[in-house]
C-alpha cells in the first residue's frame, strides 16, 4: 500500500488567490519542526529544550505559525497546549514534510555510496514472497538499496502514512485501516491467506475440527482489504 502523494494533496485542495504561495514564503522548516515537536511534548518550555530554544522563541514562532494559517492552532492551558482541528491537521501534514527532507537526505546518502535508487519497505515479518520480490527487484534494477523495517502493520501504515516508508507489505486485517487512511492509501492484493484451526486428535476424537480452513476477506469503501499478502503503496506517481 502507498501514500498518495503530498503535493497532489495541495494542489486539489490549494485555495485560490495565492493565498498558499503567502504561507510558502514565511514558512521555514523550523516552523514545522515546531509542530511534530509539539505532538511529542505539548509544552512550550519542553518543546524550547528539545529544538535548543528559548521558551520566548518558541512561543514567538508558535504565533508566526498562527498567523500565516490565519487561525489558533492550539488551545492553551496551564497544562500545556492541546492542538485543535487544524492544529491536528497541520501537525500531520508538517510531519510528511519533516520526514520528506530526511528521506531527501537518507537518499543523497545512499547515491553517494553508489545507489541507483532507495526503497523503504515495512514488513511484519520476514516472508519468502518479500524476499523473493526483493531479489527480482534487484535483478532487475541491481543498483537499488533497499531499507526493510519490521513490526506491527498498524504501526507501518501509520509510518507510511507519515512518509517514513514507501510501501508496507502484510496482512490486512478489515479494522486495519481507518476511513480517512483509506482515501491517501492504495493496496493490492498480492496472494490470498487462510485461516486454519489447529487442535489435538484427542479433543476432537480423530475427527477434523468443524471450523475448515477458508479464505479470510471483507470489501471496505469498495478496496478490498485482505488478511493476505497485500502490498501497500502511496497513491499518485510510479514509485
Amino acid at each position: 500500500m502507498t501514500r498518495r502523494g503530498f503535493s497532489s494533496l495541495l494542489e486539489n485542495r490549494a485555495p485560490e488567490g495565492g493565498v498558499e504561495s503567502a504561507v510558502l514564503r514565511r514558512l521555514r522548516l523550523r516552523h514545522l519542526e515546531l509542530l511534530t515537536v509539539l505532538r511529542e511534548l505539548p509544552r512550550v518550555r519542553a518543546a524550547a529544550r528539545r529544538l535548543n530554544l528559548s521558551q520566548p522563541a518558541v512561543s514567538k514562532m508558535l504565533r508566526e505559525i498562527e498567523q500565516m494559517f490565519g487561525a489558533p492552532l492550539f488551545e492553551r492551558s496551564r497544562t500545556g497546549v492541546t492542538p485543535n482541528a487544524l492544529g491536528q491537521a497541520a501537525i500531520r501534514r508538517a510531519t510528511v514534510i519533516c520526514n520528506e527532507v530526511r528521506v531527501a537526505e537518507e537518499e543523497a546518502g545512499a547515491l553517494r555510496s553508489g545507489a541507483s535508487a532507495l526503497l523503504r519497505i515495512g514488513t511484519f515479518s520476514i516472508t519468502s514472497i518479500a524476499t523473493a520480490a526483493i531479489a527480482r527487484l534487484r535483478a532487475v534494477q541491481p543498483g537499488v538499496a533497499v531499507r526493510i523495517r519490521e513490526g506491527a502493520v498498524s504501526a507501518l501504515l501509520e509510518q507510511l502514512m507519515a512518509g517514513e516508508l514507501d510501501c508496507v507489505f502484510g496482512a490486512l486485517a478489515p479494522d486495519a485501516l481507518s476511513a480517512d487512511a483509506i482515501s491517501e492509501l492504495v493496496s493490492e492484493v498480492i496472494r490470498e491467506d487462510r485461516v486454519s484451526v489447529v487442535a489435538s486428535s484427542a479433543r476432537t476424537g480423530g475427527r477434523p475440527p468443524a471450523t475448515s480452513a477458508r479464505p479470510c476477506s471483507a470489501t471496505r469503501s469498495k478496496q478490498k482489504v485482505t488478511r493476505s499478502a497485500t502490498l501497500t503503496v502511496p497513491a499518485g506517481p510510479p514509485l
